[in-house]
């Protein structure tokens, strides 16, 4: 009987063994192949309390300062995005 059990176990480790890495590996090129560019980037956040944040947000040629809470997003400004001498190359 407790041999029994010991292969029984072995078969069970054996076969999460290979499913794990399937999965794992399923689910990374899932994510990469099905992953759409988007022309919005979040470039900052800064919590500022509890459930209160405001964000940086890059989206069609435009900088949004986002201030977010728990039930409304506001926006707090908005500005053409340019470059710095530093995003440039610049010293």
């Amino acid at each position: 009987m407790d041999l029994e059990i010991f292969w029984g176990l072995l078969k069970v480790l054996f076969f999460l063994g290979i499913l794990a890495p399937l999965i794992y590996l399923s689910t990374r090129w899932y994510g990469t192949r099905f992953h759409t560019s988007s022309s919005m980037q979040l470039k900052e956040s800064l919590s500022i309390g509890s459930h209160r944040a405001l964000y940086v947000v890059e989206w069609e040629g435009e900088r949004l300062l986002l201030g977010v809470t728990a039930h409304q997003i506001h926006l707090l400004d908005r500005k053409p995005i340019s470059l710095t001498p530093d995003e440039e190359g610049g010293n």
